[in-house]
């Protein structure tokens, strides 16, 4: 626990100022393990195994390729630091059916696709998370992770606040908020 409070104090002096990004570009290892230390805050997501629900639509180049390199990066089961995560596959078509913890909403999808994600989500307390920038922006993911320049950890407060989920104080005190 105290390496992770080590980690969590050392990268919050890197979350610079919030700078959107239209320039896409899949997940990649570093954003997704910064991703996974940060659910181990969550009160809402007990330690063990989980499944999340990563969204992506198959029609999209941008979004397919994401869906691939998170595919690739938790393969069988990913390790995290308090889960083991495997993965779900969802489309937009699919994402009333949802029932995991997480949905992690690939790059380049449209806000409309974006926003009924958001209201899923809302609707079966799960968290929205993402490296699109663009869908924190827009309140349609609680967080977002950007390792382009460093460590930055972007939360949309009134996502956040309309979820009812729960973080640490820690959690908290590291990201940004917008």
């Amino acid at each position: 626990m105290k390496n992770i409070f080590g980690y969590f104090l050392a990268t919050s002096f890197l979350v610079g100022g919030f700078v959107s990004s239209f320039a896409y570009a899949e997940t990649n290892k570093k954003e997704f393990e910064t991703f996974s230390k940060i659910i181990s805050l969550s009160k809402d997501i007990p330690a063990g195994s989980i499944q999340l629900g990563v969204v992506y639509e198959p029609n999209n180049l941008t979004s397919k390729k994401d869906f691939n390199s998170i595919k690739a990066i938790i393969g069988k089961k990913f390790k995290g630091y308090k889960h083991n995560i495997t993965l779900k596959e969802i489309t937009p078509a699919e994402i009333s059916t949802n029932n995991t913890p997480v949905l992690f909403v690939t790059e380049g999808l449209s806000n409309n696709i974006q926003a009924k994600i958001s209201a899923q989500a809302k609707a079966s307390k799960a968290l929205t998370v993402s490296t699109d920038m663009q869908c924190v922006e827009a309140a349609n993911c609680i967080l977002g992770i950007d390792v382009s320049k460093g460590v930055k950890i972007i939360i949309n407060g009134k996502a956040y606040n309309d979820s009812g989920l729960r973080f640490n104080a820690a959690f908290e005190f590291m990201a940004k908020e917008i």
